[in-house]
């Protein structure tokens, strides 16, 4: 199996690119042992040995290497070249046995069968609305029946029209990292200031209940759960991040 797979479709620099660096940085905070641990709960799998896992935008490859690191033959996706080098590192500690592939996942689909996919840190945010439904399709093709994808949404009742959230990491060396969040024509808007750097600025599609059951139909997929994001209760409008459950039938 190749264990690297650019797929050399996607040209243009992306905002992801200029930040890939700090991805980790960023998400320092992130528990990924018990993130990786509610996901595999998740996914249905008694044992992750062999097993074929879908990783759409994956990032830095933290995730899809503890997959990996546990027998799984992991695909990451990610439309980022910057971030799939940090994938290909993760995922080499662990590892040859890997894909990356760059591509958009709204247009990715290939003729292979997993037993689970996921997307983690808010990606399908990335996706309009609009969009959603033909990646449902092209996710549920390409999962074996009764195969879970499972997805975490950043709650749009957090960002209401005109409202800005702050937020300030401080890095090793004392330096401090801005994070405001607001949201404006239909789009969640990140705006991370860096010291030494040009403020990047991530645009995000507020993604709600309603959107994924609409977006669902035709998709052969049904929706499982809808839950807080990691714990097992039922969607709370005080949450950060709600966790998104579908199943192929």
């Amino acid at each position: 199996m190749s264990h690297l797979d650019y797929e050399e479709d996607i040209s243009e620099i992306t905002a992801f690119d200029d930040f890939a660096i700090y991805y980790d940085i960023l998400t320092a905070d992130a528990d990924y042992k018990a993130w990786f641990s509610y996901l595999k709960s998740l996914s249905g799998l008694e044992k992750l040995k062999n097993t074929r896992i879908l990783d759409l935008g994956c990032g830095s490859g933290v995730m899809a290497a503890l997959f990996a690191g546990e027998g799984a033959v992991v695909t990451g996706v990610d439309f980022s070249s910057e971030m799939l080098t940090l994938s290909e590192r993760a995922l080499r500690k662990v590892t040859n046995r890997f894909r990356l592939i760059k591509k958009d996942i709204r247009d990715f689909r290939e003729n292979v069968i997993y037993d689970f996919a996921y997307s983690s840190c808010d990606v399908i945010n990335n996706i309009p609305p609009s969009d959603l439904p033909a990646v449902f399709a092209n996710i549920s093709r390409m999962l074996r029946s009764k195969g879970i994808f499972t997805f975490d949404v950043i709650n749009p009742d957090r960002f209401s029209s005109g409202e800005n959230r702050n937020e300030s990491i401080i890095l090793d060396g004392g330096n401090t990292v801005s994070i405001t969040r607001s949201c404006a024509d239909g789009r969640l808007m990140t705006s991370i200031d860096i010291p030494g750097r040009e403020t990047i600025t991530i645009d995000q599609f507020p993604i709600s209940n309603d959107n994924i059951e609409v977006s669902l139909k035709g998709s052969s997929m049904i929706l499982k759960s809808f839950t807080g994001f990691m714990c097992d209760e039922s969607y709370s409008g005080n949450a950060d991040k709600f966790q998104v459950v579908l199943e192929k039938e």
